[in-house]
C-alpha cells in the first residue's frame, strides 16, 4: 500500500514512488473493485471534517460511523517487473495495471515513460480509450499530461505525476 505521504519530503517521496497514478473517484461502480487479487488497487477515504463528523456521530449509533464524504482508487502505473520500458493496463491478472470492469479489455492500454514524460497508447481495445474527450488512435502513442482525463472505456481516471499526487493528498489530508 501506498503511504500517503508518511511524513516524507517531496524529494523523499518521489525518490520512494516514482511512478505516476491514474486517480479515480469511486462514485464509479467498477464491477469487482474489492477483488483482493488486485493488488494494484489503493483506496485512499476522505471522511468528514471533525466537527462534521462528531453531529453525524450523535445522530447515528454508537457501533455506526459516518459515510465517507469521498473515496478515490489510486492505480500506481508500476511495472509488475522492474526495470521494464512499457507497463500494460487490462483486465487481465497477467497485467501491471489490472481494473475489472466490463468496459475494459484484457489487455487495454500500454504506457511507457521517457526522459520524466508519460505516454499511452489505446491497444485497439473494444470500448476505446480518451484523453480529454478525444479518442485515441489505436496503437498511436499520445503524451500524457497532469490532470488529463483518461477514459479506459467506461472508467474515467485523471492522470498524476508523483509530484502532482503528492501534492494532491497533501492538500486533502494536511493543507
Amino acid at each position: 500500500m501506498i503511504p500517503i505521504c508518511g511524513g516524507l519530503t517531496e524529494e523523499q517521496y518521489c525518490a520512494s514512488y516514482p511512478y505516476p497514478v491514474l486517480l479515480m473517484q469511486a462514485q464509479q461502480n467498477l464491477s469487482r473493485v474489492e477483488n483482493p487479487n488486485s493488488a494494484t488497487i489503493e483506496r485512499i477515504v476522505l471522511v468528514p471534517e471533525e466537527s462534521a463528523a462528531q453531529d453525524a456521530m450523535s445522530t447515528t449509533r454508537a457501533t455506526e460511523r459516518p459515510a465517507p464524504t469521498h473515496m478515490y482508487f489510486v492505480f500506481p502505473l508500476a511495472p509488475k517487473t522492474t526495470p521494464a520500458t512499457t507497463l500494460v493496463l487490462g483486465c487481465s491478472p497477467d497485467c501491471d495495471v489490472q481494473i475489472d470492469d466490463r468496459s475494459i479489455s484484457k489487455i487495454h492500454a500500454v504506457f511507457k515513460t521517457d526522459a520524466g514524460r508519460t505516454f499511452v497508447k489505446d491497444n485497439d481495445s473494444t470500448s476505446g480509450t480518451q484523453i480529454n474527450g478525444e479518442t485515441l488512435v489505436p496503437k498511436k502513442w499520445r503524451e500524457l499530461v497532469t490532470g488529463d482525463c483518461l477514459s479506459l472505456g467506461f472508467v474515467d481516471t485523471i492522470f498524476l505525476p508523483p509530484l502532482d499526487f503528492y501534492n494532491f493528498v497533501r492538500r486533502l489530508f494536511i493543507d
